[in-house]
């Protein structure tokens, strides 16, 4: 008998998502248009990106995905409920905020956010197989958020890439 693989459902999806993101990021002319608009805009405008352009475009797409994941959400949970989206917003921020400090430090990267993601989800399922009160999630959530803000400025300083040996020019 073969053994069994437990494999989460979604899994081969997400880790498709990371390495495209991570590819249109890394390797495409319109992901390195969005890194320099996001690092400067008057460098942008003046390396020729049509600066209000670009943003207003990266808006309505933030806005159409937003749409996309109101409609899952819905659809996932049977009706649409006004209410039902503040309680998600302490997580996203703290996988967000994670991820920009794991590889590349001081900025937002698919693969770190991938990474923040399963360490904060494997945080809350240690939580509840604990047996911790629900409480606690949003105390591991709002504790990760605040290393994570702390570590991402002094990333951003200089401070956090000199003592593990990374710098600036080597990301």
């Amino acid at each position: 008998m073969a053994p069994e693989v437990l494999v989460v459902e979604g899994w081969v999806e997400v880790v498709g998502a990371v390495a495209v993101l991570w590819y249109l990021y890394r390797w495409t002319a319109l992901g390195q248009q969005a890194i320099c608009v996001g690092q400067s805009r008057r460098v942008a405008r003046l390396s020729g990106i049509r600066v209000a352009r670009f943003r207003t475009g990266a808006f309505v797409l933030a806005g159409a995905l937003a749409g996309v994941a109101g409609i899952f959400m819905a659809g996932t949970s049977s009706g649409a409920d006004p209410t039902a989206g503040p309680e998600l917003l302490l997580p996203a921020f703290a996988a967000a905020f994670l991820g920009s400090t794991t590889i590349q430090p001081g900025r937002f990267n698919p693969l770190g956010s991938w990474i923040a993601v399963y360490f904060l989800a494997s945080g809350v399922a240690g939580l509840q197989l604990l047996g911790a009160q629900n409480y606690v999630q949003d105390v591991f959530y709002g504790g990760a958020l605040v290393v994570a803000l702390a570590v991402s400025s002094l990333a951003a300083r200089g401070g956090v890439g000199n003592t593990i040996g990374l710098t600036t020019e080597a990301q």
